[in-house]
């Protein structure tokens, strides 16, 4: 997600210069690579770029095609093949694999409706979106390459620039399940103009990272998170001001004083959010994760002894309010994590902050933290479902399909 921030970032400063460039995409791989679907980077007119699409191997010749595309105005769709230990283009990257790289103007207008706007929409409104981006195009719909739409929880029927209806309608269609399904598709349509394929990507807002406290081993916490492109946020009992003095790289400062006022404190969280509660303090924490284990948070973790942990649960147990109980029914299902982290031998609050953070994002991301090498296969599992059109049937009744 840093990286992702990085590059809107440097679109946002090519906007304002009205300075075109190129983002290229990986939509398609077969075989092994060392980044998946939907990377991208961003080229800049000099030949310099932002964000990666591999290892460093590939990202000079991907930005040598990118000045094609500045001169035509059109975009590309690159191959690069490579065979395991062997580069056809010098750069000896021996992942082996084949990747498919989409290379398309990024316009200078603000209100283009490019790949990086609509990506922008959803990290501004911080709300999921199911982006959908033409890659291959048959027939008469050759102009949509590079065209896209977005179908957002509040625009089911998408916004971008996808101009044949029937295609239109049969990928909005699709992106409204990957919106519904949090997994992303690769798919191909036939309607009466031709054949397309498409890539819809899951796409979601930065994780919000609430960090419970104002010690010591908060400060480390915030910048491991601002590292992965996170936006924490540092909620403790001093006053806002104090807060961002102590804490300047934070994305946000909320004071709560009295934190049996966390709910109005924090009145939107969600699914997107992660909550860490480490104030040292057992009756803060307390009240905090009182509020947190009966939200929609999707992440509750809790600084603390083991000891810590069963004093709250019975806390709870023996509570006789509706909250109490709810935070108990939460604890007994587990999705309280405490003692927060990884068991990485984490002692200084450095390590105890890499051992949060490697938690929180194996949680978000469905990993189990285990080994690398114990494992088989792919490192890197492709998350993207493939659907393949086997018949080009129904397009002679003028009918989007897909199989």
């Amino acid at each position: 997600m840093r990286e992702l921030k990085r590059i809107l970032q440097e679109a946002d400063r090519l906007h304002a210069d009205g300075t075109e460039a190129v983002v290229a995409t990986i939509v398609e791989i077969e075989g092994s690579s060392y980044r998946l679907e939907g990377a991208r980077m961003l080229v800049r007119p000099d030949g310099q770029y932002v964000g990666t699409i591999s290892g460093g191997c590939l990202e000079g010749e991907v930005a040598e095609r990118a000045m094609q595309v500045l001169e035509t105005g059109r975009p590309d769709l690159v191959t690069l093949e490579q065979q395991e230990g062997e580069d056809p283009f010098g750069f000896g990257s021996g992942c082996g694999g084949t990747i498919h790289v989409l290379l398309e103007p990024f316009r200078a207008e603000p209100d283009a409706p490019g790949v990086l706007t609509l990506i922008q929409h959803c990290v501004t409104q911080r709300t999921a979106g199911a982006l959908a981006t033409v890659y291959r195009t048959e027939g008469r719909l050759e102009g949509e390459t590079g065209h896209h739409l977005l179908v957002t929880p509040e625009t089911l029927s998408g916004r971008g620039d996808i101009e044949a209806e029937a295609l239109r309608d049969a990928v909005a269609e699709d992106a409204a399940e990957t919106l519904r399904e949090s997994q992303a598709l690769r798919t191909s349509y036939s309607v009466p103009q031709g054949r397309a394929d498409v890539i819809i990507e899951h796409v979601v807002p930065p994780l919000r990272l609430l960090i419970f406290g104002e010690e010591h081993d908060v400060a480390p916490l915030v910048a491991q998170a601002t590292l992965l492109g996170w936006e924490p946020v540092v909620v403790g009992a001093s006053p806002v001001p104090e807060l961002e003095e102590q804490f300047p790289d934070a994305s946000g400062h909320v004071a709560l004083p009295h934190p049996e006022e966390v709910a109005g404190a924090l009145p939107h969280v969600g699914a997107r959010d992660a909550a860490v509660a480490m104030s040292h303090n057992y009756i803060r924490d307390r009240a905090v994760l009182r509020f947190l284990l009966q939200s929609d948070v999707g992440y509750v973790g809790a600084l603390g002894a083991r000891s810590r942990l069963e004093r709250l649960a019975e806390d709870f147990a023996g509570g006789d309010t509706p909250a109490d109980r709810a935070a108990h029914q939460a604890m007994a299902e587990g999705q309280l994590h405490a003692p927060v982290g990884l068991d990485i031998g984490a002692e200084t609050p450095e390590e105890i902050a890499l051992s949060i953070a490697a938690e929180v994002q194996a949680m978000f991301a469905g990993a189990d933290g285990g080994f690398l090498s114990e494992g088989s296969g792919r490192i890197h599992p492709s998350e993207v479902r493939t659907e393949v059109d086997e018949s080009d049937a129904a397009s002679a009744n003028g009918e989007p399909t897909t199989a």
